[in-house]
């Protein structure tokens, strides 16, 4: 096994150094990902399955799996943790576990506080130890089996979460004064040691190293995307004294301000570039599967105007495909193939959902071939309906040796 990265990352949506969370985004082949969410409601994404997002998840993604977030608020901070490895010949149980146990389910919800285990690995991988970096390996491993055990964890009643979750939020809310124990004790008429109890069961963590975690991450997202002096920033976080923030803040992260500030800031531009290559790249593939395919291939709007083709639809209609994208059937067809092609993409529109069918198309120098069609609808995403997929194969061959019969669907002529 091969750790190839494994950072904390947190920022307010709002600034728009993580916009490009809600594009999706390609895991490496031959590589596999560990997202554990830090705080945040939205989706996260995985291929065509969409999980909630909630404190403390944790998603894993296979090669070339297409994932991204959903977030439901801009203007609150986004904090995850993302860890990515590479197998090799000898880790045969660890990529048996992945297969056969996570791969069924790929989203996890554990009912206790993970974040400890990110931060050492986090520790090790920075290390230049050899010892440390083999125990980044059993940590990383240990990770994958803590996961399929979270159901078998004792859920918390459903009154200490509502305790859990108050305190949380009120952290948020006076994440820039001193808060003491008692302060949220009375703020949820505890007493200190049942409060601690609670807290600790269902996060890991007692309430005030949970509460100085917050000011910490917060701390460190100025301190990536703003030249606010550190002094400013432990005064704008309450602590007692700038060497009282920067051992704190050594203490979690591993390293002083400074060293964070200027090791942070190139490695961010560079996922920046790195995502967005993996996002031209595999743009660029689907496009050549497309151009390439011998089946046809179209994109209509929900106003039946094409949005786009290949070239094998190109031949089919006789025409180049800057004449084809932008207009509608009636501008390309003769009315009654116009009309036939119409009649069909209502139901899939009107009714939001696939049609199969085959039917004999008529090429521009007079040849018949049957096509087993299937059009269905594609969608924005927050689900709206924004227009249709068209792809035809030609099973004329098939039909004449008697293969065809294994294709259904209503039979219709040009």
């Amino acid at each position: 096994m091969r750790v190839v990265q494994c950072e904390y990352r947190c920022s307010p949506k709002s600034t728009g150094q993580f916009d490009n969370l809600e594009k999706p985004h390609i895991q490496k082949p031959g590589e596999f990902g560990v997202h554990y969410i830090v705080a945040e409601d939205g989706v996260f994404r995985i291929n065509d399955d969409r999980f909630p997002l909630r404190h403390d998840s944790v998603f894993v993604t296979f090669p070339n799996d297409s994932y991204s977030f959903l977030l439901s608020d801009s203007d609150i901070s986004f904090a995850y943790y993302v860890l990515s490895f590479q197998l090799d010949e000898s880790d045969r149980l660890v990529r048996d576990l992945l297969q056969a146990d996570i791969h069924t389910r790929q989203a996890f919800y554990p009912k206790r506080h993970m974040r400890p285990l990110f931060d050492e690995v986090i520790q090790h991988h920075v290390s230049a130890s050899r010892y440390l970096g083999e125990a980044e390996k059993h940590l990383v491993i240990g990770i994958l089996y803590s996961l399929l055990d979270v159901q078998q964890e004792r859920s918390p009643t459903a009154v200490a979460v509502e305790h859990i979750e108050k305190a949380i939020d009120w952290m948020h809310e006076h994440i820039h004064e001193q808060v003491t124990l008692k302060d949220l004790c009375n703020r949820l008429h505890l007493t200190d040691a049942h409060f601690i109890r609670l807290f600790r069961n269902n996060q890991g963590i007692s309430p005030i190293k949970y509460f100085r975690r917050l000011k910490i991450d917060a701390a460190a997202n100025l301190l990536l995307e703003t030249t606010t002096p550190i002094y400013q920033i432990s005064e704008l976080f309450a602590f007692n004294s700038p060497a009282h923030f920067c051992r704190t803040f050594k203490q979690y992260m591993g390293m002083s301000p400074s060293q964070y500030r200027n090791s942070e800031k190139p490695d961010q531009k560079s996922r920046e570039r790195t995502y967005q290559q993996q996002l031209e790249d595999a743009y660029n593939l689907l496009q050549t599967v497309v151009e390439e395919s011998p089946d046809l291939i179209f994109f209509k709007d929900v106003n039946g105007v094409y949005m786009g083709c290949n070239a094998a639809f190109c031949g089919f209609v006789g025409r180049l495909k800057h004449d084809i994208i932008g207009r509608s059937d009636y501008d390309i067809h003769p009315l009654d193939k116009a009309e036939f092609f119409v009649r069909h993409d209502i139901p899939v529109l009107r009714y939001n959902r696939p049609l199969k069918n085959e039917e004999t198309l008529v090429f521009p120098d007079g040849r018949e071939r049957l096509y087993q069609v299937y059009k269905a609808p594609f969608h924005d995403p927050q689900g709206r309906i924004m227009g249709l997929v068209g792809i035809s194969r030609d099973i004329t061959d098939l039909k004449r040796t008697g293969a065809a019969g294994l294709f259904q669907g209503a039979a219709g002529t040009r």
